[in-house]
């Protein structure tokens, strides 16, 4: 975030940054009396929007974008956000964001480079939160003429639940019926060892199913045409390691009320 900084409290410009303009998004050339304006004001303003997002997720979440601003990304997505903003790719990327708290700090720091670095109008919608994708259907009305051009969706993992499944095929058939690109921050899938259960033998069964879904690539639980939608507007999707099923009694998703 060169020459921005994100308090808990509010965004501070660096004047000392923009010798050009002094912070101000204006500049006059007295030789030509003539007056150019940049970008800068628009950006802050995406940021601000960034800021009330964050916040509204909760009312407690006044330091996430603060976090966020200090969380580092890596030069692939740095040259990713560019290529978009210069029409150079129409796809965003696949990332390994981490555990569900870092995840969102990830997406934000995604969002923030995008807007505040490239001028791209971006949006975090977050799985599990209806508020989040609701105000990311809203806001594609084609009236709106500050639609999103950019779309990051933050904890893409546990889609055996039926909720959070749903919520990822709206947002993946958004974003390609409006030609967005779109940054999949993945949480982890690995196994881990948990111990055995022996409370029962229906919760047993559940459990287990459960523990066997958590090993599973979360793009393995979207259906074949879902999957080509998510890859024209996102790069990583195409993994030959996905083992393609069918929906079965053993691997169908698996609801929150189960």
């Amino acid at each position: 975030m060169p020459g921005l900084i994100v308090h808990p409290t509010g965004l501070q410009l660096v004047q000392k940054h923009f010798m050009c303009c002094g912070a101000k998004g204006v500049m006059h050339d007295t030789a030509t009396d003539r007056t150019a304006f940049c970008s800068l004001n628009k950006r802050m303003a995406l940021v601000a929007t960034l800021s009330r997002q964050a916040y509204t997720r909760g009312g407690t979440e006044s330091d996430l974008l603060a976090e966020s601003a200090a969380t580092p990304i890596t030069p692939e997505i740095t040259k990713r956000l560019s290529d978009i903003a210069n029409n150079k790719a129409k796809q965003g990327l696949a990332i390994s964001a981490g555990e569900p708290g870092k995840n969102l700090r990830v997406a934000y720091a995604v969002a923030l480079a995008a807007v505040w670095r490239f001028d791209i109008r971006a949006v975090v919608v977050e799985l599990g939160q209806q508020s989040s994708l609701e105000s990311f259907v809203l806001s594609l009305n084609p009236g709106n003429e500050r639609q999103p051009e950019l779309v990051i969706v933050a904890g893409i993992g546990r889609l055996w639940e039926t909720q959070r499944l749903e919520q990822l095929d709206i947002v993946i058939g958004a974003a390609h019926r409006g030609r967005l690109p779109l940054f999949s921050c993945l949480e982890p899938f690995e196994v881990t060892a948990e111990p055995e259960v022996t409370a029962g033998f229906k919760r047993s069964v559940v459990k287990n199913r459960i523990k066997q879904l958590r090993g599973k690539h979360p793009f393995s639980f979207l259906s074949a045409g879902v999957r080509k939608q998510l890859a024209s507007v996102c790069l990583g999707v195409d993994d030959t390691t996905l083992v393609k099923k069918a929906p079965t009694k053993e691997n169908r998703p698996l609801s929150p009320e189960a």
